[in-house]
């Protein structure tokens, strides 16, 4: 939930940016912002959503291209003069937990055609279905666990920890910026615009080395941001004077 709430204000933030709200941009916002969830997943304490976001775009074109072949499969069953349905029950041991998982496996083998789910036992450990189409019921069982297999990344969930949520935010709004400037001082237009956004990526950066400084525990990247202020003062100064002069030392 952390991870969908900090992707969600890059995208707010992304929108802002850009000057306007508008679903595009709340789309590329939203894109962009699991794209740096997902380069810094340790520092921003992701790993789990991303891990799970990726997990549910994987079961969707699984699931997708599974019921695919189960209607045509069950569409060539109709078409057969004498079809060989051998329909049958199956019990099969579930390795999901939870009521909530247990059903979305119950309702994935449902939604597709040829299995239905039929209930569970007492214990809730064993899923029973009926399946047609099928040579025998180790094949309708390996049907049920190839589902299961899609489902388990994306309801398992890992023990919570992680850094706290103000440094993983500022992490996220520095980035974002840092990422905003830069685009600002290669589109420009003038060399004026190019030479604010430069200055002002330079204290991004600086800001981010110190965040990155304070989350890893490694001082040395502040003596590296101390360097890097002054580069960028001398490197703003020598550029305006050269846009204003001509020329860097007199």
């Amino acid at each position: 939930m952390r991870g969908l709430a900090l992707n969600l204000l890059l995208a707010v933030t992304w929108a802002l940016f850009a000057g306007q709200v508008a679903v595009r941009e709340l789309l590329v916002g939203f894109l962009v912002g699991f794209g740096i969830l997902a380069l810094f997943p340790r520092a921003l304490g992701s790993a789990g959503y991303v891990r799970r976001s990726l997990a549910t775009l994987r079961f969707t074109g699984f699931f997708l291209k599974e019921l695919s072949l189960a209607n045509v499969q069950v569409a060539l069953l109709a078409l057969h003069p004498r079809p060989p349905l051998n329909p049958m029950i199956v019990a099969y041991p579930m390795r999901l937990e939870g009521e909530t998982a247990q059903t979305l496996l119950a309702a994935a083998i449902t939604l597709m055609p040829g299995t239905v789910a039929m209930g569970f036992d007492d214990e809730r450990r064993v899923l029973y279905a009926h399946a047609i189409g099928l040579p025998g019921a180790a094949e309708a069982r390996d049907s049920i666990r190839r589902v299961e297999d899609a489902l388990l990344p994306v309801l398992t969930r890992r023990a919570p920890g992680g850094p706290p949520v103000i440094l993983n935010l500022a992490l996220v709004i520095v980035t974002l910026s840092t990422l905003l400037v830069a685009a600002r001082v290669l589109r420009g237009p003038s060399w004026g615009d190019r030479i604010m956004a430069f200055d002002f990526l330079s204290v991004n950066l600086i800001v981010l080395i110190v965040l990155i400084a304070v989350k890893t525990r490694l001082l040395v990247l502040l003596d590296a941001a101390l360097v890097l202020s002054l580069l960028g003062f001398l490197t703003t100064v020598a550029l305006t004077r050269y846009l204003l002069t001509g020329r860097v030392m007199r």
